[in-house]
């Protein structure tokens, strides 16, 4: 049973793994289309996705912490 839950928990990292992939894919997709129609709208985007990652940067960060504290 412990052999199958390892397995399970390498599936699920892989799976998050090819999430990441696609997700990174799509939105590479998406600002290259964003460039050819509306390069101003895309600093914006470009912006907001800074600010994104400054945020789950710190959520991320404030996961461990409460998580170390249990």
């Amino acid at each position: 049973m412990f052999v199958q839950i390892e397995e399970m928990k390498s599936n699920l990292r892989k799976i998050e793994e090819k999430l990441f992939e696609i997700s990174d894919d799509l939105f590479s997709m998406f600002l290259k289309n964003m460039e050819r129609s509306n390069p101003k709208l895309l600093e914006t985007a470009i912006d907001a996705s800074s600010q994104f990652e400054i945020v789950r940067k710190i959520c991320s960060e404030h996961h461990k912490v409460v998580s170390e504290n249990k």
